[in-house]
């Protein structure tokens, strides 16, 4: 099956929404994730083939998508040349606190064919291209952003509701158990002490995770190690042996053995690749690994 990746969104600072500029590293496939934001897509350059739950949509150029949030799915473009889209994602609770109905109704998934919807994603990626060296660029912006989610609530909502409030708590504190890691992923944690640290048994915090996140705790704790290892290895002075102990592995056959398994390369042929001026691997470029400050990514069984 393939491989879901948990994506935690960066603060937006004063910005009502994240935005990502499909521009100028090209418009790259995007591999299986999810997030609980609700995500507003438009590729204007190339047709592109969106993946939600399993269920596969062709969408042409300039076509309008919704990823309600916690659905895992995947976008991969015809093309790269002359690329241009963008991506915005708003978060429950800004969606909550503008909608009293937000809990009771969900929204329209796939492509949406809405004029109003194409126009602000439009007028959004024109303020922002407008925006660019104004110090309160950021108050257009957000003008705009609210034109855009004012039609996401008038236009794009269903009876079906979203998760029910048992779901809430799973998703908090699966939240809380990704937090706890990101904080300690280099230490010798386990299951048992994080379940205790969090309140729970270790058999409801495994269940969580497979439930929420589609991936085992072991698993997740390695992904964590791994990109914490790959962002240190371009400066690395020391040892590979003291960055594996650094990353939390135990030694470095661990670490090598896992490391090759992700990025098919060893660490040393990685260091090797790169001190030739050579990407030994490719790097999905907007996903948006934050390797550190709080940012965790994990692989997915699904």
């Amino acid at each position: 099956m393939a491989e879901a990746i948990w994506e935690q969104m960066r603060p937006t600072g004063r910005l009502l929404g994240n935005l990502y500029i499909h521009g100028e590293s090209g418009i790259h496939p995007v591999p299986a994730h999810w997030h609980p934001e609700l995500e507003v897509n438009c590729y204007l350059s190339t047709p592109v083939e969106l993946v939600l739950k399993g269920e596969s949509f062709s969408l042409p150029a300039g076509a309008v998508a919704l990823v309600p949030g916690g659905e895992v799915h995947s976008l991969t473009p015809h093309k790269t040349d002359a690329p241009e889209g963008i991506s915005v994602f708003f978060t429950p609770a800004l969606l909550r606190q503008n909608d009293a109905g937000f809990d009771r109704t969900g929204f329209l998934r796939g492509p949406v064919e809405n004029p109003a919807l194409a126009g602000a994603m439009a007028a959004l990626l024109a303020q922002w291209r407008a925006a660019a060296g104004d110090p309160l660029g950021h108050l257009l912006l957000n003008a705009r952003f609210c034109e855009l989610l004012h039609c996401l609530l008038r236009d794009c909502r269903t009876a079906d509701a979203p998760p029910g409030e048992g779901s809430v708590r799973q998703w908090e504190r699966c939240r809380q158990a990704l937090d706890f890691l990101a904080g300690h992923f280099r230490e010798p944690v386990s299951l048992e002490g994080t379940a205790a640290a969090l309140g729970l048994s270790a058999t409801h915090l495994s269940r969580l995770f497979r439930r929420c996140l589609g991936t085992g705790f072991k698993a997740h704790l390695q992904s964590l190690r791994l990109d914490w290892a790959l962002g240190q290895l371009d400066g690395w002075e020391g040892g590979l042996l003291d960055l594996a102990l650094a990353a939390g592995f135990a030694d470095y056959r661990a670490f090598c053995a896992a490391f090759r398994r992700r990025f098919g390369v060893t660490p040393l042929q990685y260091q090797k690749g790169r001190q030739m001026g050579e990407e030994p691997f490719s790097r999905a470029p907007w996903i948006g690994w934050e390797r550190g400050g709080g940012t965790t990514t994990g692989p997915g069984d699904r």
